[in-house]
């Protein structure tokens, strides 16, 4: 009898910490960085959160170093770059993301380079800050897009190629800047053009 109480306790015991893991893996699939030296990115990950990680938050100063650590992040498919600084401001270098979907530039971006995201095959959709004010010849060419969020109240001058296909992407911008999008040139050949407003409802 005893011998039975003694393992329906340590069955019970299993249970509770498989349990409590799983709630903490699924806890450690966002994760948020800051407080590090560019080039050490990787110090704020353990090897357990660089391959489970699906979000991913940086709060901070990142280099090209960075930019390859991110790559071996098999499990990315979000990456928030909101309170990031790039060097030079410049959003370039984003290569062999695989399984990137989505991705929040930084704040202060200024330009977006030509091919910025080479091999980033899944990514589809890109928040745009507002102060970026240039947007280079096939900066987005080689992905597939079919969401860009744009947060600039002046449409940007860009060259025909710079999106890919159009056809199959949706623009959201600010809603005071609608109708400039929808009559600039490029901008207007978006899918659809909508307010951010009328995004969240």
């Amino acid at each position: 009898m005893k011998a039975k109480t003694n393992e329906k306790i340590k069955l019970l015991l299993c249970t509770a910490l498989v349990a409590i893991f799983l709630i903490q893996v699924q806890a450690d699939r966002v994760k948020v960085v800051s407080n590090f030296t560019p080039g050490h990115l990787s110090s704020g990950l353990t090897y357990l959160e660089r391959e489970i990680t699906t979000k991913l938050i940086i709060k901070g100063s990142i280099n090209r170093q960075d930019l390859m650590f991110l790559s071996d992040m098999n499990a990315l498919t979000d990456l928030d770059l909101k309170h990031a600084i790039l060097p030079q401001n410049d959003v370039k270098d984003f290569v062999a993301l695989m399984r990137l979907k989505s991705i929040v530039l930084p704040d202060s971006a200024k330009r977006v380079c030509s091919i910025s995201f080479l091999l980033c095959y899944n990514l589809s959709t890109i928040t745009i800050p507002a102060c970026t004010y240039e947007i280079a010849p096939s900066a987005f060419s080689s992905v597939f897009l079919t969401k860009v969020v744009d947060l600039s109240m002046v449409p940007q001058v860009i060259s025909p190629d710079a999106f890919g296909d159009l056809s199959k992407c949706k623009l959201v911008v600010p809603d005071a800047a609608v109708e400039a999008y929808k009559n600039a040139n490029v901008w207007k050949n978006f899918k659809s053009i909508t307010g951010i407003s009328s995004e969240r409802n």
